[in-house]
């Protein structure tokens, strides 16, 4: 394969000398500092002030005070709002509906708001 790729004599000395250095880093790495790091930490997971088996020693109360807790409604943004008065129905579809409510509205040709329905009171 060298001999397909024409490559200056200078990188590709500078490539192996590279090369060469992370692959002893990498021994290093792997052959002494991870076996003293494991051990390290294995005599650390075993000092006493870390395997206490009588939990009681170390137990303390806290006091912290609880909130209380979130009612999630079917509202559109999830929190309890105030309690808003129901939407009327259009002028129209009170009438249809059957109400006989003295200030219901019907639609009768007697006046006329801005959107072409007419409505007069009964």
């Amino acid at each position: 394969m060298a001999s397909l790729l024409k490559v200056d004599q200078e990188v590709k000395l500078k490539v192996d000398s590279f090369r060469e250095r992370i692959t002893s880093e990498a021994e290093d790495l792997v052959a002494n500092f991870f076996p003293k790091k494991l051990l390290e930490l294995d005599s650390f997971l075993k000092e006493p002030i870390l395997n206490i088996h009588d939990l009681t020693q170390i137990h303390s109360d806290m006091n912290l005070p609880v909130p209380d807790p979130i009612l999630l409604t079917n509202s559109h943004d999830g929190l309890d709002g105030p309690t808003y008065k129901k939407r009327r129905l259009d002028e129209c579809e009170e009438a249809f509906q059957g109400k006989s409510h003295p200030h219901s509205l019907v639609c009768s040709p007697e006046k006329q708001d801005g959107s072409g329905i007419l409505l007069a009171r009964k």
